[in-house]
This record gives structure tokens, sequence and C-alpha cells, in this order.
């Protein structure tokens, strides 16, 4: 239960510096969407990256296809992340080597895998989607747009996610 805890305050606090980072405050004199759809087709042009979006406007890339179960609501999944700005500037990850090698490495940071509900209120809309697609053990780069990611946020963001273990929900661990 402690744990749990500890790992919720993380997640807040990542979910604000995430906030912070990007930006406080709504430019009214920019048109969000417009701008989006040029950063995220750049984003892909330069990646080579032939993905369609999902319906909701996320891209899926699977890295790595997993062997175990895929998640559904309500399901905790273990994960293991890198996260950056559409421009490529990583700015957080919960896996300590590579946050030394992109130079955000903190010193008080647990760098350790997260647990998230899939979803949860508290879990990005993009997370959510991203993760119910992939199966334990897989990787896969996901591309949320703006409206999925967190309230204060407008720009997209790119995830690298590995995910390690689901715990279904309903079962004990």
């Amino acid at each position: 239960m402690r744990k749990s805890r500890t790992v919720l305050r993380y997640m807040f606090l990542l979910l604000m510096l995430g906030w912070v980072l990007s930006g406080c405050l709504k430019d009214k004199s920019i048109d969000y969407d417009e701008e989006e759809k040029k950063n995220i087709a750049q984003y892909l042009l330069n990646n080579n990256i032939t993905v369609l979006p999902t319906e909701s406007g996320l891209y899926y890339i699977e890295e790595e296809e997993g062997t175990g179960i895929q998640p559904v609501e309500g399901d905790t999944c273990i994960v293991n992340y890198i996260a950056q700005t559409i421009y490529g500037r990583v700015f957080e990850t919960n896996i300590e080597d590579k946050a030394y090698q992109y130079g955000i490495y903190q010193y008080n940071f647990p760098y350790t895998p997260v647990e998230v509900v899939l979803g949860a209120e508290n879990v990005m809309e993009g997370w959510s989607e991203g993760l119910s697609y992939m199966t334990e053990g897989g990787t896969a780069t996901i591309i949320i747009p703006y409206k999925l990611t967190f309230e204060g946020n407008y720009e997209p963001l790119v995830y690298y996610l590995e995910l390690l273990e689901v715990k279904q929900k309903g079962t004990d661990d």
C-alpha cells in the first residue's frame, strides 16, 4: 500500500513537471490543432514512420511484440518509459542509465518501473490507449496528440514504452 502511494505521488509529480515544462498558458493566437498536424507530419517524415493514426489521433508504432497478456481497463501495467517532445528533447525517463545518457539525471528520482492503472483518471489518455494495444513484454513508441496528454500541455509528446508486466484487475499481487 505504501509503495502504491509513493508511485502515485511520483506519477503526480511527473505529470506536474511535464505540465510546467510544456508551458502553463495556452497562447490563443496559435491554432494548436494545425500546428500539431504540421509538427507530427514533420516528425513522421523525419523518422520514416508510415503508420496511420488511430481514431483518437494517437500514433502507435510497435517496436517489439510481447508474448504476454494484453491489458484491459482496470489492469495495472508495470512500465519503463522515455518521454520526449515532438522536437526530440528528452525530458523524463524512469530508466537510470537513459537519464544519465540524456543529461536529465536527478539523484532523488526513483528510477524504478512505474505502475499505472489503465483508464485511471491520473493516467494520460494517450498512455492508456497506447498500453491497451501492447502485450506484456512488448515495446512501442507512441505519439500522443496534445489533447490526449494532460491539461496545460499544447504540444504532442512521444513516449517509448516497455510493458514489463500486467497485473490483471481483481488478482492479488
